[in-house]
C-alpha cells in the first residue's frame, strides 16, 4: 500500500524536474539571445573607395552601371568546380555594365588597405590578384587596376578603352 501512494508523488516529482529543465533551456536561450552579439550595419566601402565609386558613375556613358562589391561568381562561371571555388567568394572592387546586363569590365582599386600591413598579406592580396586578373581574361571582361591616387582623367580614359571607336568613313560598307 505504502508503494501505490508513492506512485503519484514520483510522478509529480518528475513532471516538476521536467518542467524545471524546460524553464531552464528556455532561460538560457533568453539570456544566450541577449548575450549574442548582434549584426549590425558597416558600410559597403571605404571613404576611398566611396570616392572612386563616385567618380567612375560621374564618367560612366549613359546607361551604363558601376556597381560595387559584387562576388566574382555572381559573374562568372566555369565548367569545373574546383576552377570556379577559385573566384567565387572574391568580391570586385567595381563592376561596369554596359546599356545591357554584361559585365564589360572589372576595376580593383589598390587602396591603401589592399596589400594589408605585412608580407603574408601582400602575397596573400598579389596572389588573389592574380586569379581575378586571369578569371576576368579567361572570360573576355577587361580588369582595370586603379592606383591609390588615380584621379577623375583616369577614369575617363578607362571609359575611352571600354568604348569601341566609331567608324571612319573608309570604313563603312
Amino acid at each position: 500500500m505504502t508503494q501505490d501512494l508513492n506512485l503519484p508523488f514520483i510522478a509529480l516529482s518528475g513532471i516538476a524536474i521536467l518542467g524545471g529543465l524546460i524553464f531552464v533551456v528556455l532561460l538560457l536561450n533568453i539570456v544566450g539571445a541577449a548575450l549574442r552579439p548582434q549584426f549590425k550595419l558597416r558600410p559597403l566601402m571605404n571613404k576611398a573607395e566611396s570616392a572612386v565609386y563616385r567618380q567612375l558613375v560621374k564618367a560612366a556613358p549613359a546607361g551604363w552601371v558601376v556597381m560595387c562589391q559584387v562576388s566574382y561568381g555572381s559573374f562568372l562561371s566555369n565548367k569545373s568546380r574546383k576552377r570556379y571555388w577559385t573566384v567565387n567568394a572574391k568580391r570586385a572592387d567595381f563592376i561596369i555594365t554596359d546599356g545591357g546586363s554584361d559585365v564589360v569590365a572589372v576595376i580593383e582599386y589598390q587602396g591603401s588597405g589592399h596589400y594589408g600591413s605585412s608580407r603574408r598579406g601582400r602575397d596573400r592580396a598579389e596572389k588573389s590578384d592574380r586569379i581575378k586578373r586571369m578569371a576576368t581574361t579567361e572570360a573576355g571582361i577587361h580588369f582595370f587596376e586603379l592606383p591609390k591616387n588615380c584621379g577623375p582623367d583616369h577614369l575617363a580614359r578607362l571609359f575611352d578603352a571600354l568604348i569601341p571607336a566609331p567608324a571612319t568613313e573608309f570604313e563603312k560598307p
